[in-house]
C-alpha cells in the first residue's frame, strides 16, 4: 500500500473512531397557516434567523382545514427559545392569527460539507 493510501486510510479511520455522532443542537418546528408568505413570513424569518426550512403542509384548526407551513429551525444557540417565540409572535401579529404552534427538540445533526472528512 503506498504511503498516501495508507494515510488516507488512517484519516478516515480516526475519523471514524473518533465521530461522536452528530453535534447536540435543538430543531424548532413552527406550525403556522400558509398566508402572506412573502410579504410577511419569509422577512420575518430573515430578520431572526440565518437559515431555516420552510415545508409546505395541510393543517387543520378547530375543525377547519388550511394550507399550512412548517418552518424548521436547528441551532446550537443556548438562548433560541425568546427569538423563536419572539417569531411567533410577530407572525401570529402581522398575518392576524388566533394561534401559532412551535415545538423545540434536542437532536444531534452532522453538517455534511466539502471539509467534513478531512479537517
Amino acid at each position: 500500500m503506498s504511503k498516501i493510501l495508507l494515510y488516507l486510510f488512517l484519516k478516515i479511520l480516526n475519523h471514524i473512531l473518533n465521530h461522536k455522532g452528530g453535534d447536540n443542537v435543538v430543531r424548532y418546528r413552527i406550525y403556522t397557516e400558509d398566508i402572506n408568505r412573502d410579504t410577511n413570513i419569509i422577512p420575518i424569518l430573515n430578520l431572526y434567523f440565518e437559515g431555516y426550512t420552510i415545508i409546505p403542509a395541510f393543517g387543520v384548526w378547530e375543525g377547519m382545514s388550511e394550507a399550512s407551513i412548517v418552518i424548521e429551525y436547528i441551532t446550537d444557540h443556548e438562548y433560541s427559545d425568546l427569538k423563536v417565540r419572539q417569531v411567533c409572535d410577530t407572525i401570529k401579529h402581522k398575518n392576524k392569527q388566533q394561534a401559532i404552534l412551535y415545538t423545540r427538540e434536542d437532536i444531534k445533526s452532522v453538517l455534511i460539507s466539502d471539509d467534513t472528512w478531512f479537517n
